[in-house]
């Protein structure tokens, strides 16, 4: 089992936290944004027959459910790891890790391509580490869904601060780079999740919505 397995599998605020997130998540987009799209679907439908609109609604009703609830899971794991990155400094070590299974670095130091090259393998090799997802327990199976996110945002932490040090002529010295980023990486961790989340949960509302009203206004055209 991985060092960073090891260090968060104890985490249960992660669990906890990540689960009230979850059932919040599920009330407001299942529940609330779902029945609200529902209306706005029968109300773009329903001109002239009610049945498009019961139909229009309840279609809308069924995919707000389907995205709503990939949405809200997104978020219930985003919330685990945010806490168990604040809870064990997990950054820190999985920057350790990374580092520590680099292979040697060249005497004159690393172009940008070999390291994210390097970086990617270590990164397998500690996932490698984990024991199969099947075998575990919901909040094993957690830690090793906080682990897997949190080491491929360090990777990527990594390579934008080294590509700052690379000017092209420059060879990047690894040892500076996580010397730089010891103290901020937990930090930089929580920005960069917190980042994608609210990217990638912003563009599938809208997507939904836009996808509930096409769907409508096409449902109106029926000859019902």
């Amino acid at each position: 089992m991985s060092i960073i397995l090891q260090s968060i599998r104890g985490v249960s605020s992660g669990l906890a936290q990540g689960l009230r997130a979850l059932a919040l998540s599920l009330l407001l987009l299942d529940v609330l944004y779902a029945l609200l799209l529902a209306l706005m679907a029968f109300w773009i439908a329903a001109h002239g027959s009610w049945v498009r609109g019961v139909l229009a609604g309840c279609l809308a009703l069924v995919l707000s459910i389907v995205v709503g609830t990939i949405i809200s899971v997104q978020i219930g794991i985003v919330r685990a790891v945010k806490a168990v990155v604040k809870r064990v400094a997990v950054g820190r070590l999985t920057l350790d890790c990374l580092v520590q299974r680099l292979p040697v670095s060249p005497e004159a130091g690393w172009t940008l391509d070999e390291l994210e090259t390097s970086l990617n393998e270590a990164g397998r090799m500690i996932l490698g580490e984990s024991p199969p997802v099947r075998m575990l327990a919901l909040p094993f199976w957690l830690a090793s869904k906080v682990q897997r996110i949190v080491v491929w945002a360090t990777v990527r932490i990594i390579l934008r601060q080294a590509s700052r040090q690379h000017d092209g002529s420059r060879r990047i010295d690894i040892t500076a780079v996580r010397d730089r980023l010891a103290d901020i990486i937990d930090r930089l961790i929580l920005e960069r999740i917190s980042e994608q989340l609210t990217r990638v949960s912003s563009s599938l509302i809208v997507l939904l919505t836009l996808m509930v009203a096409i769907l409508a206004l096409l449902i109106s055209y029926l000859p019902m």
